[in-house]
């Protein structure tokens, strides 16, 4: 059985442990623990100068060893300070477990004699875990320390540790060797270049393996858009057959190679439907596809021809295609219409590759520095102009770790061994090496024989992320962040440049718009209908529902605000509110930097979790986000004195889901967060906003002359 609840915060509202709002907090009554010793008492004296600052007419009490409590008091910082002991004064003697447990216990009980009474708040200052299940002890309305709401659950404000090093992952060598079976050559300058199938030698070669074809569509409709059947693929041109031969064959049907769809020798990479026996259809905009070459292909320059037919019929008159091949020159623009709707295209490509890279299998390795020596041999004469590039890249975030270009000086015929040298600083991440020539056929039959790899230093992980004055006074910022009267530096403020009028005639026309409403006493709600995923977005059926409620109230007027993505459905929403789009809707209309412009003019804005709704907040308008289960408000709902937000509190919540396919609860979050839920919040908005804008008054009937009154008068009177 699921159940969820409906909550909602208002302006200044806080958002506890449990994950309600609460309204705003007025510390009064602070207490700190610091129940170590000496030296972590003066280390903290930075915290306690910020508690007092943020915190000024409260009164603050600090609970420490009884051998720091004339320390404490000399600091001039408490207003009152109590001993109580829940660590043996010295520190060594703690590292007796006993000795640390019958130290805990004593120091409760005198805390629990103390009777201190309720506070707004209890921080506890220590950053180790062993005093935060004293702070319970103390009755407080909010509680703030170190460590996760999974180990204290207590814990109100919660400041994350540093855990120190993690393990390193499974199978996370320090050594590698590599042989000539662990590379394979790839075309470097080509999109999602790939390891050539079935070549693996880890050798140059300055000949073309394969060669691949991309085919980019234009005026391209599917079947159905064209009235012809239910097919809704997007049909561009089908692929016949494809010859590939030598530039000097001429019509030597010998030396010419025919490869249909489905030939184990032209590969479909992208970008087509299923071979059927004329062909094959695109379906996309762009095509690829890769031809392997036949090993007897000779000369410079091979001929390709591509036997091509379009979708042209009455519906689509013209479609075009560019064929190109990739990593060269070759480029060809193919038109056709329904009186050429088929046509062979030929095209001339070089043999040989300037360029050929070898790349290793990803490898994992610790973090650390590494020493590696790459062993080659060479069969050809060393000449001046021979050059090759060593790079050593990261797989998973494409971090160059090391490039080094090796010229003729270091190279020799024969068995050539080089070394190089790298850092990597990101555990378990997946490396790949590779060496590259510019131009391979001063290299061809060159080969890695082997890659030697060696940590020569691990990195080291146990080093702490800052001093602990430092960690004390976050943790104190960070309350001071949630409840402090007293502003931090740029926190609170609304950023003014963000609503100010701009010259752009369209936000000046708006603006005037906005202003005639309100001195007629209308209120201006904004809405965003969009967002950029499905998963965070209310419905707009829901969208239209709640607009619909709204101007039935009557002396309300709705602007539509968002992207171009936005447009389409806030025109359907003009015309089913019988709003004029041009006036009411400004999706697309208006630059980002302008936007402000117009929110600063708005009496309300409702909006997703999306960015036009963070916005709203920052430049200070009433906001109020309706949001998904995908991420909790108290972690990204709107930030500005006038911002709140409404959320549906679901068991699986939240789920930090990006595809909505992939809910398996029927999206429950936004789909029973219904609009007449959503109007219960904006109840009592709505009535603010008419109290502060009532409607205008009537006219008064115009003023009468004496005479005027005096002829009433004697034709009312009785004869």
């Amino acid at each position: 059985m699921r159940s969820a609840t409906t909550v909602h915060s208002l302006p200044g509202d806080w958002v506890d442990r449990h994950g309600r709002p609460q309204p705003p907090v007025l510390v009064r009554r602070i207490v700190v623990l610091k129940a170590d010793h000496i030296g972590d008492l003066l280390i903290a004296g930075q915290a306690f100068s910020l508690l007092r600052h943020y915190f000024p007419e409260a009164a603050i009490d600090l609970i420490c060893g009884t051998w720091n409590v004339g320390l404490a008091q000399r600091m001039d910082l408490f207003d009152r300070v109590f001993g109580a002991d829940v660590f043996h004064e010295i520190s060594g003697v703690n590292a007796d477990p006993q000795v640390k447990r019958e130290a805990r216990r004593d120091g409760i009980s005198a805390l629990e004699r103390l009777e201190l009474g309720r506070y707004d708040l209890a921080i506890d200052l220590r950053y180790d875990r062993d005093t935060r299940t004293v702070l319970p002890t103390i009755d407080a309305r909010i509680y703030a320390g170190f460590g996760t709401t999974r180990e204290f659950p207590f814990l109100d404000v919660v400041l994350p540790m540093h855990e120190g090093a993690e393990p390193e992952p499974p199978g996370c060598p320090y050594e590698a060797v590599l042989g000539s079976q662990d590379f394979a050559t790839v075309a470097p300058n080509m999109p999602d270049s790939r390891p050539t199938p079935g070549r693996r030698s880890g050798r140059m070669r300055a000949e073309k393996t394969e060669l691949d074809i991309e085919l980019t569509i234009f005026g391209a409709k599917s079947p159905r858009a064209c009235g012809l059947s239910r097919d809704e693929r997007l049909l561009g041109v089908a692929l016949e057959h494809l010859t590939v031969a030598p530039e000097t064959a001429g019509t030597d049907p010998a030396a010419i190679h025919l490869l249909r769809p489905g030939h184990p020798d032209l590969a479909l990479l992208s970008g087509w439907g299923s071979p059927e026996p004329f062909g094959v259809w695109t379906i996309a905009r762009k095509a690829r596809l890769s031809v392997l070459l036949p090993d007897d292909l000779a000369g410079e320059r091979i001929n390709l021809g591509l036997s091509l037919q379009a979708h042209v019929n009455p519906a689509n008159p013209i479609v075009g295609c560019t064929i190109r091949v990739l990593a060269d020159d070759a480029v060809r623009l193919a038109m056709f219409d329904r009186d050429l709707p088929e046509q062979t295209v030929t095209m001339s490509a070089a043999r040989h590759g300037q360029t050929c890279t070898l790349r290793s299998d990803p490898l994992r390795l610790g973090a650390g520095d590494y020493g590696g020596t790459l062993r080659l041999y060479i069969p050809v004469p060393i000449l001046d102009r021979m050059e090759f590039e060593l790079v050593v890249r990261g797989v998973d975030s494409g971090t160059l770790l090391l490039r080094r270009a090796i010229g003729s000086d270091y190279l020799k015929q024969g068995s050539c061994i080089l070394e190089f040298g790298f850092e990597i600083e990101q555990t378990g991440e997946a490396i790949t090496l590779e060496v590259t020539a510019n131009d391979a056929a001063l290299f061809a039959g060159t080969r890695i024989e082997m890659m030697h790899l060696l940590c020569l230093q691990r990195q080291k992980f146990t080093l702490p992320v800052g001093h602990m004055e430092h960690w004390a006074s976050l943790l104190v910022f960070r309350v001071a962040q949630m409840f402090s009267r007293r502003d931090m530096p740029g926190s609170r403020h609304v950023p003014r440049a963000l609503t100010r009028e701009t010259g752009s005639e369209l936000v000046q026309t708006m603006r005037t718009q906005m202003r005639e409403w309100q001195e007629d006493g209308k209120g201006v709600i904004g809405l965003a209908l969009g967002c950029n995923s499905e998963i965070r977005k209310w419905p707009f059926h829901y969208f239209l529902e709640l607009a619909t409620e709204l101007l039935r109230r009557g002396r309300l007027e709705l602007v539509f605000i968002g992207g171009p993505a936005d447009r389409e459905e806030a025109a359907s929403a003009c015309r089913q509110l019988g709003l004029d789009e041009a006036t009411h809707s400004l999706c697309g209309r208006v630059d980002l930097a302008d936007l402000g412009a117009v929110l600063g003019g708005l009496d309300l804005f409702i909006g997703s979790n999306t960015g036009t709704t963070h916005y709203a907040g920052k430049a200070g308008v009433r906001t109020i986000g309706i949001y998904a289960g995908t991420n909790h408000p108290r972690e990204w709902a709107p930030i500005g004195p006038n911002a709140s937000w409404i959320y549906r509190d679901e068991p699986c919540a939240p789920c930090h889901l990006i595809d909505l396919r992939d809910c398996r609860f029927a999206h429950s979050c936004l789909v029973e967060l219904t609009p007449d839920r959503v109007m219960q919040v904006l109840e009592p908005e709505l009535l603010a906003l008419r109290s502060k804008r009532p409607a205008p008054a009537p006219p008064e009937p115009p003023a009468q002359t004496e005479n005027v009154v005096r002829e009433a008068l004697e034709l009312g009177s009785p004869a």
